[in-house]
């Protein structure tokens, strides 16, 4: 077994995923050291609640994993091994799962040197957080892999991690605070108002028991042979919620279980005058209480200092507590701020009067070229040897030629391959008599009538998410840059072919094909977010949209030229998450966040430009970097 788990581990993407995952963790938690350095309990929750960002990583990296089996179409051979299917996907399972499992636990170990000589209280509630934390990768990472398997396609990575931001970072602004609603997200209730916060058990089990319903449920959906059984997945999801319904605590219990009475307890020296801190900041007595005993050395004598026998306190807001303990009472329950609520052909006699377009022409130009070759051998028709000539009569020139110099005698319309008799009786159909055009074979090859349908069907989703969940007329530029972000990983479906060979040898002009395809993403792109500007819901301004746009599809065009179609989503994925993670401060900040910065930043307009330059030179003069035997496996 640990055989078929090293080849697993070496074949699969786990590996290169869960160095992602873990680099993206510790730079989210090191940039955002002052929330978490007072302790273990702030740590672990601080790093549960930036599994906003995690989560969505795992579930993409398991996505991009089943995609990468589908487009090595090793489908037939894996179903060809005398072993059932819920056999062979263990290996995919055990890999996957472990090495985010050690991503996460890296993202936390990477931070405990910055607090592991100052944090002394460790209650037995931050290890049920970390365990939640860990099923809660693991569930994201399976998850990835069941939906990329039920829809193998480029963008249902990128989409799935746009999917789950949203779902995990602006749900808790949409729904209300309470129980029910943080047992079923890991990364609600955890947000720190003071050092005393805590998870209370009850919760910390409802979430722990919904994320295993949502992994079995992914196991369940990557196990079944037939796409017809997947409704199976909604028995363990639907028995995990009721669960976790009859076991979170509601209204007042759960809220008298977000603070911890034990870490508000007062710890105190030994000598007189006694100095106490309470026991979350235990680790720092001794550093308090020197610069505590001069304070009150020269404040003694004033009304400010009050004694009560050998105990000295600095402030009249610590009282005596039950049991002979001191309670703070400024650190009690505080009450929470509220959260922020194809073109249809005409006739051979029209399209001799009116002269073609230059796209058309340019389009043409191998089919000329070939006409004129053709016509060229001995014995071709003088006639084809004119490339003007359209309709049957071009037909003819392109097809006859061949025949003549063969002697097949073949008439227009005729396709049969050279030297082959015609079947007496037998006629194609007038519909295949039809060649298809370049334009429309280019567009099919890259998949744009499906893509063109994911895009709108995902504008229409994002505009009715936004119009059931926001009473304001303009969106927030969060889920503004998300919905950009989605209709650009859509639209890197069509960046690269299916044969990058054929690609690279055809004789087309492919340079203004290219700049053709980018002006025409961008439009597409742009005419669905402005169509909601006529709404009651509004996708804008106009300019922010623009500017965006512009940037991301340069971004992904610069990474399909530069490390591929299918990998050029990594970094518009990665850098747009964190921007609107951390929303810039400055002219650094600005350029760094240019995703969700107001429209008129200077900084974040020269990124944009910048970045929509280099995309389109690298596309249009390279093309799409072509796929290895490695990357084909």
């Amino acid at each position: 077994m640990n055989r078929i788990l090293g080849i697993e581990l070496r074949r699969s993407a786990s590996l290169g995923a869960a160095l992602v995952i873990a680099i993206a963790g510790t730079i989210v938690l090191q940039a955002t050291a002052g929330r978490w350095s007072s302790g273990w309990m702030a740590l672990v929750m601080t790093q549960r609640e930036y599994l906003a960002v995690l989560s969505p990583l795992a579930m993409a990296a398991g996505a991009w994993q089943s995609y990468r089996e589908h487009r090595a179409n090793v489908a037939e051979l894996f179903a060809g091994t005398p072993r059932p299917r819920p056999q062979r996907i263990v290996p995919i399972l055990v890999t996957t799962g472990l090495t985010v499992l050690v991503a996460y636990l890296v993202t936390l170990l990477a931070a405990t040197p910055l607090i592991a000589g100052t944090a002394r209280y460790l209650p037995a509630a931050a290890f049920a957080v970390v365990a939640v934390g860990l099923i809660a990768m693991i569930a994201s990472v399976w998850l990835g892999l069941a939906v990329g398997r039920l829809v193998p396609a480029l963008a249902t990575a990128p989409a799935l991690a746009v999917i789950g931001f949203v779902l995990l970072i602006l749900a808790p602004h949409a729904l209300p605070d309470g129980g029910v609603t943080t047992a079923f997200s890991p990364a609600m209730g955890m947000s720190m108002f003071s050092d005393y916060d805590t998870v209370d058990g009850q919760v910390s089990v409802a979430q722990a028991l919904w994320m295993v319903a949502v992994a079995v449920a992914g196991v369940v959906l990557l196990a079944v042979q037939s796409h017809r059984f997947a409704f199976a997945a909604l028995v363990p999801l639907a028995i995990g919620a009721t669960a976790t319904v009859l076991v979170v605590p509601t209204g007042d219990a759960y809220d008298q279980g977000t603070l911890d009475p034990v870490a508000q307890e007062l710890v105190c020296t030994d000598d007189a005058p006694r100095v106490c801190v309470s026991r979350a900041h235990e680790g720092l007595l001794s550093e308090v209480a020197p610069r505590a005993r001069h304070a009150l050395e020269l404040l003694s004598g004033t009304s400010l200092v009050g004694t009560r026998g050998h105990h000295h306190v600095l402030s009249s807001s610590l009282t005596e507590a039950a049991g002979g303990h001191r309670a703070d009472e400024d650190h009690g329950r505080q009450a929470r701020p509220p959260r922020p609520p194809g073109s249809a052909r005409t006739d051979d006699a029209h399209r001799s009067v009116h002269r073609p377009s230059r796209l058309r022409r340019v389009l043409e130009l191998p089919r000329r070229h070939r006409c004129r070759l053709l016509a060229a051998r001995p014995g071709a028709d003088r006639r084809s040897r004119c490339p003007r000539i359209r309709g049957p009569a071009g037909r003819q020139a392109l097809e006859g030629s061949e025949d003549t110099a063969t002697g097949g005698g073949r008439r227009p319309g005729d396709r049969r391959p050279p030297g082959r008799p015609e079947v007496p009786g037998h006629h194609q159909p007038p519909d295949q008599e039809r060649p298809m055009r370049g334009l429309t074979l280019y567009a099919r090859s890259r998949q744009v009538p499906a893509t063109l349908g994911a895009a709108a069907a995902g504008t229409a989703t994002a505009w009715l998410t936004a119009t059931v969940f926001s009473d304001r007329g303009e969106v927030s530029s969060t889920v503004l840059v998300l919905t950009v972000l989605l209709l650009v990983a859509v639209v890197t479906t069509t960046l690269g072919g299916p044969d990058d060979s054929l690609d690279t040898t055809a004789a087309r002009p492919w340079a203004w094909l290219r700049m053709a395809h980018l002006a025409t993403a961008l439009g597409c792109v742009l005419l669905l977010l402005l169509a909601t500007l006529a709404t009651g819901t509004r996708f804008g301004p106009f300019g922010f949209v623009v500017r965006d746009a512009a940037g991301l599809l340069g971004l992904t065009a610069l990474g399909a030229a530069t490390v591929g179609t299918a990998r050029s989503w990594f970094l518009p994925l990665g850098w747009t998450l964190g921007a609107a993670t951390f929303p810039g401060v400055g002219t650094a900040g600005e350029a760094l966040a240019w995703q969700t910065q107001a429209p008129h930043s200077r900084p974040a307009a020269l990124v944009a430009t910048v970045l929509a330059a280099a995309g389109i030179a690298a596309y249009v003069s390279r093309g799409p970097r072509p796929r290895t035997s490695f990357e084909n496996a």
